[in-house]
């Protein structure tokens, strides 16, 4: 059996999410990776990486790009079983063999309401596309009756982080006022009481003048950067997130927008105990080093991490292999 896997590229967290996926899913299938030109990602050598002139990208400034399915070529098709979308519901519009991947979805986020997503919601019910959502953070409205919850993808890494010296700042890119909040915070950071703490923080918050130390290091996202973090200060992302979970590491949120989706992981976070979320940065910045220094805290969530439902890929693959007899290959296009 072949899948298609295309992730929205609006960031890369979704990228990264399809592509562990994906990484997982090789043992048991064959895979295409449709993956927009400027984008790279690591992928297990078997896969089938496909760079495509379509654009799956979504968001610009704050306005929703439904167009990208139309430069989808025909002959990227392939013969492919069944297309797994990452966060982009417009596939459904070229394609009926589609197993939708998303927590949520771009015009629910921004509220945008017209008649192009009130026809795609009852398409979605007219074709039962299935969808698959995370069973915490899932939160997509558009069709509940054919949802479908799943557990994190991966296993829990058991990692002994109280000997970790390291603490994550990563705020976004999308929030007020950020050269201003990036000066706050290094003047915070380099203060003594903090030159045995080791700070990681994301690329917007480091400028051309921002000099690298032994406690002030960029923020890679790479298994290294993790195995080194005790804590998080981040933007609730749901890769971000994940990264995070799966080693047990507490999560701290910095709300600075009303975007639908990071207050709702924020409060889930939050509402599983294994972090909080703050309006002020200063204030979530001095409690997130409270808690790397309460390790009995620390503990709490490591314990609490690993009860949660790992493995989701499990789940997929069940889902997968309801959903194959539904599969035709000789009519794979929508009229």
């Amino acid at each position: 059996m072949k899948l298609g896997i295309i992730p929205c590229s609006n960031g890369m967290g979704h990228v990264v999410r399809s592509a562990k996926l994906a990484n997982i899913l090789i043992k048991n299938y064959k895979i295409v990776f449709f993956l927009s030109k400027k984008i790279r990602i690591n992928l297990n050598k078997k896969i089938i990486v496909k760079k495509v002139s379509a654009n799956f990208l979504i968001k610009r400034n704050y306005k929703y790009n439904v167009n990208w399915y139309k430069n989808f070529k025909n002959n990227y098709y392939d013969n492919i079983d069944l297309f797994i979308s990452d966060n982009l519901p417009e596939i459904i519009l070229i394609k009926k063999n589609v197993l939708i991947y998303a927590n949520f979805f771009w015009h629910e986020i921004f509220n945008i309401q017209n008649t192009f997503f009130k026809n795609l919601k009852k398409k979605f019910s007219k074709k039962k596309i299935k969808i698959i959502s995370n069973y915490l953070f899932g939160n997509t409205k558009i069709s509940k009756k054919n949802t479908f919850s799943v557990g994190f993808v991966g296993k829990y890494k058991k990692i002994d982080i109280t000997k970790k010296k390291g603490i994550l700042i990563s705020l976004g890119t999308s929030i007020i006022g950020y050269t201003d909040i990036s000066k706050s915070i290094l003047k915070i950071i380099s203060q003594k009481e903090f030159l045995d703490y080791e700070f990681y923080l994301d690329k917007k918050l480091i400028n051309n003048n921002t000099i690298l130390t032994k406690n002030i290091k960029k923020a890679d996202f790479s298994e290294n950067m993790f195995k080194n973090i005790r804590v998080a200060f981040v933007k609730p992302g749901f890769g971000t997130i994940h990264d995070c979970l799966e080693r047990g590491i507490p999560i701290n949120s910095y709300l600075s927008s009303k975007n639908k989706e990071f207050i709702h992981n924020a409060k889930i976070l939050k509402k599983i105990k294994v972090g909080n979320y703050f309006l002020d940065f200063k204030k979530g910045l001095k409690n997130t080093i409270d808690v790397f220094n309460n390790i009995k805290k620390i503990k709490e969530v490591n314990k609490t991490c690993k009860s949660l439902r790992w493995n989701g890929e499990k789940d997929i693959k069940k889902i997968i292999k309801k959903y194959k007899k539904d599969i035709n290959n000789k009519n794979l296009y929508l009229n």
